[in-house]
């Protein structure tokens, strides 16, 4: 008879998740974490106080929204995730929000809802090339979750907003199309693999760089870093 396999050393496995379109009948499941101040401290919305309120926010915020969904966890909504392009010359970045259950911290359900919002932005959205997310520095979990969901702080914005009765720092993270699979390519080199993703960026054609290649138009123009409001 063989012997029993060794108990994991592992934890319980996340528990799976899928993403859809909110509903008005998510209502209470909005209430249920947007209520609660411990899981809005760092976010740029005010605690919901009511039903009404979460009625409201659903009707005026996120169902208009190009790119808001719910995160289901067995069919129920613990969380969103949110990806809203940009336009005009900033069209090729999306700026991505993110909010869960406290109940489901510490999962591994933000991370791989995060990444999964991530990828169907790309592909819902042609031009867009970036996901920005701006994370308040005091917020160490949130940094945890935008850096296991493949995300890279760029810098800190200090002294960028004025919410709550204090002034915010935030950093902006942000993730490339095509980065995890640019690294993963060739691995144990990183200055192949940045290679190599510079060569797959300058092959692409996508709608808005088509005709931008010249020296003047395309290669020497950088936005700047602290963006107008």
């Amino acid at each position: 008879m063989a012997a029993a396999a060794p108990p994991s050393k592992k934890g319980p496995a996340a528990p799976e998740i899928t993403l859809r379109p909110f509903q008005l009948s998510d209502v209470d499941y909005l209430l249920a974490w947007m209520g609660d101040d411990r899981v809005s401290h760092y976010t740029a919305w005010d605690t919901l106080a009511s039903r009404e309120e979460a009625l409201d926010y659903l009707k005026n915020t996120i169902l208009p929204h190009p790119c808001f969904r719910a995160v289901c966890v067995g069919g129920r909504p613990v969380g969103y995730v949110s990806v809203r392009p940009r336009t005009g010359t900033k069209r090729c970045r999306g700026r991505g929000s993110c909010s869960f259950a406290r109940e489901y911290w510490g999962r591994e359900i933000a991370p791989a809802a995060v990444r999964a919002m991530a990828a169907e932005a790309f592909r819902e959205f042609p031009e867009l090339e970036r996901v920005e997310a701006l994370v308040d520095v005091e917020n160490a979990g949130a940094h945890r979750v935008m850096e296991k969901a493949g995300f890279v702080r760029e810098g800190v914005h200090r002294r960028f907003y004025v919410r709550k009765g204090r002034l915010w720092d935030m950093s902006k993270d942000t993730y490339i199309e095509g980065q995890v699979e640019g690294t993963r390519a060739i691995a144990g080199s990183k200055k192949l693999a940045t290679k190599n993703l510079e060569e797959q960026s300058m092959a692409k054609t996508k709608p808005w760089n088509r005709d931008r290649r010249s020296k003047h138009n395309w290669q020497h123009r950088r936005d700047p870093w602290i963006e107008k409001a």
